[in-house]
């Protein structure tokens, strides 16, 4: 791995390219298609099963705090099941993505490869994503302390501005950590150091990033767009439209996690990638073995690139 001094490629350029490389590489969307077909039948045998266990509770329990806990407990044991799920497929698909511009090709062992490596490191980051997204509420005690204090005036006033404030809080943590699958992945760190890394370019990168998300949700907003008039159209067919509109929700579905979510991922991967310098050559993840810190330190040899 070593950081080359050269010049930063636009957000054209990333886009162009990162639709080529898509082109020659559609496999990527293997990992997308995987898990959200994975996280559907995760969900239903959840639910199933669930059921069953509820049944059986009412049946040999009438504490309802009892059945409360249980249905709390569940949810939290799928809710970190699937995102256990995503975080190997994303790993993979950002693994794919790297190996796609590095060598040109990817294949289903580079999913397999990088997602067995790093799933855990991302799940971590994510918990702490979401635990910090958590902590975020702190916000919103002013206005709970003003109800219980029956200052109903005052609470409201406080309510619209905390939530406000919430919402602003979010948008900039989600922008700030939006590179942490790049950054465990492309540069083999754990799940703090990929929280920190993220934070450190996208502030070094501002608005490459701005722009980047800009594309990148205008693409998501595109498909959204026209995936909304062709319901309304089918809507309005008796009968027939429904089945129309549901045989179209799953080809949309399959459509953004086939396309639109992996020629996404490959450019915030070249952006990754181009932003900080990087070019790994040589970097096997076939061992168990991550490459020292001090070693590292030699080999990174100029300055990254900063726009």
């Amino acid at each position: 791995m070593k950081v080359l001094r050269r010049m930063a490629k636009s957000i054209e350029d990333i886009v162009r390219e990162g639709y080529d490389i898509w082109r020659r590489n559609m496999l990527i969307g293997l990992p997308f298609i995987s898990s959200l077909l994975l996280e559907i039948l995760t969900g239903a045998f959840a639910l199933i099963l669930m059921g069953i266990i509820l049944a059986s509770l009412n049946i040999f329990f009438n504490n309802v705090l009892i059945i409360i806990a249980f249905l709390f407990l569940s949810l939290c044991l799928v809710v970190i099941l699937l995102n256990i799920i995503k975080s190997f497929f994303i790993a993979g698909a950002v693994g794919m993505s790297k190996e796609a511009i590095e060598t040109g090709r990817t294949s289903f062992g580079d999913m397999m490869k990088y997602g067995k490596r790093k799933f855990l490191e991302l799940f971590i980051a994510n918990m702490l994503i979401f635990a910090l997204s958590l902590l975020g509420g702190i916000i919103l005690i002013p206005s709970i302390i003003a109800f219980k204090l029956n200052m109903f005036n005052l609470a409201l006033s406080l309510i619209l501005v905390s939530s406000l404030l919430f919402g602003l809080y979010l948008i900039c943590l989600n922008v700030v950590m939006i590179l942490v699958p790049f950054s465990i992945v492309i540069r083999d760190i754990g799940g703090i150091d990929g929280l920190q890394d993220s934070y450190s370019v996208v502030m070094r990168n501002k608005l490459s990033v701005i722009l980047l998300l800009f594309v990148s949700y205008g693409l998501t907003w595109a498909a959204e767009m026209l995936s909304n008039a062709m319901f309304s159209f089918f809507g309005i067919i008796p009968i027939l439209g429904a089945i129309i509109s549901l045989g179209f929700l799953i080809f949309y579905a399959l459509f953004l996690a086939g396309i639109i979510t992996p020629i996404i991922t490959i450019w915030w991967t070249l952006l990754y990638i181009d932003r900080t310098g990087i070019k790994l050559e040589g970097v096997s993840y076939e061992t168990d073995h991550k490459i020292p810190e001090e070693k590292l330190k030699h080999i990174i040899t100029s300055e990254p690139i900063y726009v």
